[in-house]
């Protein structure tokens, strides 16, 4: 996984918490402490493991950690990608390229694994297809509504559905209030 995952996961618990409790958690999930560079690569299982002892030590729900947690990546992630996308785009047609840079992405760098974004309108609103082998969907919807607050839009985002076939998870968000 992209190192800004791991570097912004880093952030998120130490300022909700302390440096203490971000090394009480590395310990418990099994992992040694380490500098994680935003352009380096790490194991997809330890962004799993942090989240889920997150979870038990703090008692909440690691699905809506993981939400959390995606709404303060979203701002990291424009940044770090700023070369990808235009200033004056909005965010459904940030939503609608999304593809596109992550192909840029993949092409960069083959370790690159983007997940999968397609946007579409529907007659109430606009869909949201998010599919990527590492699951993660409360991280996803976390980081649309991150991403709708980076772009002041006052949008309500649902998750209709998730599954999973051959190991990939789909899962379909419904924004209503998404400004064209």
């Amino acid at each position: 996984m992209h190192g800004l995952i791991h570097q912004r996961l880093k952030s998120y618990v130490v300022d909700k918490t302390d440096e203490t409790s971000w090394r009480t958690i590395l310990e418990h999930s099994g992992i040694d402490p380490q500098l994680y560079l935003p352009v380096s690569h790490y194991p997809d299982e330890e962004v799993r493991r942090i989240l889920e002892t997150l979870a038990e030590l703090s008692g909440h729900d690691v699905s809506a950690i993981e939400r959390d947690f995606g709404r303060t990546l979203a701002p990291a992630l424009l940044q770090t990608f700023r070369a990808h996308w235009r200033e004056e785009w909005t965010l459904l047609e940030l939503l609608e390229h999304t593809n596109d840079i992550a192909k840029a992405l993949r092409a960069k760098h083959p370790a690159n694994d983007p997940p999968a974004v397609s946007c579409r309108r529907t007659d109430d609103g606009h869909t949201v297809i998010y599919r990527s082998q590492r699951g993660y969907p409360a991280m996803a919807h976390g980081v649309l509504e991150g991403l709708a607050r980076e772009f002041d839009e006052s949008v309500t985002i649902r998750r209709m559905d998730t599954e999973t076939v051959d190991g990939e998870t789909r899962c379909t968000f419904h924004l209503e209030g998404l400004e064209d």
